[in-house]
Formats: structure tokens, sequence, C-alpha cells
């Protein structure tokens, strides 16, 4: 990637190389756009390779999620965050998202094209003994939490 992590926070490489060397990692996503929105998923990233030595982490699949937008009344209350049969997709295709060792993050989801943006680049914060990573671009907050939680869209 052509841009330089200079995070100040803390060496993402230490505190993301536990991640790189798995076949699979859960990932909680949290993005709070410039609009307000926020946008909610758990999903899988995958190692990708292009040598002996793991790239990037990346999703494999469409990253359903939903917003604090998707609001139904469920026992006569607002109930944000609801998760409907119709889930909404972050991604066409694989590598939408791309985590580097070194914390530099590079995302290309659907919901940017409505906002104007087409990608997002930016380094993550890392800071050590810390399991949140976040990061800002174009006026939006973005969060990767890594976890082993149920994906969402799963079935209960």
């Amino acid at each position: 990637m052509p841009w330089r992590n200079s995070n100040p926070k803390g060496d993402c490489t230490t505190a993301l190389a536990p991640f790189f060397s798995q076949s699979l990692v859960k990932a909680q996503f949290v993005g709070v756009l410039r609009t307000g929105e926020v946008l909610y998923t758990q999903q899988k990233l995958y190692p990708y390779q292009t040598s002996a030595v793991v790239s990037f982490l990346t999703n494999g699949d469409p990253w359903s999620y939903v917003s604090n937008k998707d609001v139904k009344c469920s026992s006569g209350y607002n109930q944000q965050f609801y998760a409907s049969a119709s889930m909404k997709f972050s991604f066409y295709d694989s590598k939408g998202i791309q985590i580097y060792p070194d914390g530099q993050v590079y995302l290309s989801p659907l919901w940017a094209n409505p906002l104007g943006d087409q990608a997002y680049r930016f380094n993550l914060t890392c800071n050590p003994g810390a399991n949140v990573f976040h990061g800002f671009s174009q006026g939006h907050y973005f969060s990767f939490t890594f976890n082993q939680n149920r994906l969402t869209g799963d079935r209960c």
C-alpha cells in the first residue's frame, strides 16, 4: 500500500500479529458514518497470501450488516438495529476489506457510494493489550474487535 502507518498509539504489527497466524478470524465491525448512521456486523476475515507471508486479512463474503436506521416495533418498543430477513451487504466480492499487519486498512464498501465516497484508507490506532482497533477516514469512524462471537445473520 502506498501510505505509511505513522501510528502514535502503539505498534500495530505486534498487536495484530496473533490474528495473522489464524486461518479464520471473526471480527466485529462498527462504522459511525458522518451522517450519524451506525453500522454493525460480526463477520469473518481470511488471510490472503501473495507469498509465504500473509499479506492482509480480507472478507470472503458480502458482510451483511445492520444499521441504527433499521427500526422495528417489537412488543410496543422500538428496536434499533433490527436484523430483517433482507440483510444489506457491504461488498459484492472479496478483498473489500484489507487489513495489513502494520494496521493499514483499505475499505471499499457498497454503502460508500451513496455518501459520495469510493473507498476509505486509514491507519488503525492500536493500544498495547487492547482488542479494539479503530481509525478515521473522510469524517467516518471505524472500529474492529476480534473475537469468537456468532456472525450477524446466523440462525439462533
